[in-house]
């Protein structure tokens, strides 16, 4: 299991524990960045387009073009990297 989504998991229970959210730092992507998505068991390698922000869940909403048809994919933060 890698480091840091062990490290995620121990955040949440921490936060959980708490009783509260905590604050998110800003994401450090805009909507219509490309990015590249790094890790992810269908779409490895591939480009998207950012489409949304979801700041509460540190996620986002890309838009992949696959076999010509554009589809939304939400992917946390960690799958990405700005190109």
């Amino acid at each position: 299991v890698p480091v840091d989504a062990i490290q995620r998991v121990k955040n949440k229970e921490i936060e959980l524990r708490m009783g509260g959210a905590r604050k998110l730092p800003p994401l450090p992507f805009s909507v219509t960045d490309w990015v590249q998505i790094q890790e992810h068991l269908s779409f490895t390698g591939l480009m998207a387009q950012v489409m949304e922000l979801r700041q509460d869940k540190n996620r986002l909403v890309v838009e992949l073009d696959i076999f010509g048809q554009k589809v939304p994919v939400e992917l946390s933060i960690d799958q990405v990297r700005v190109v």
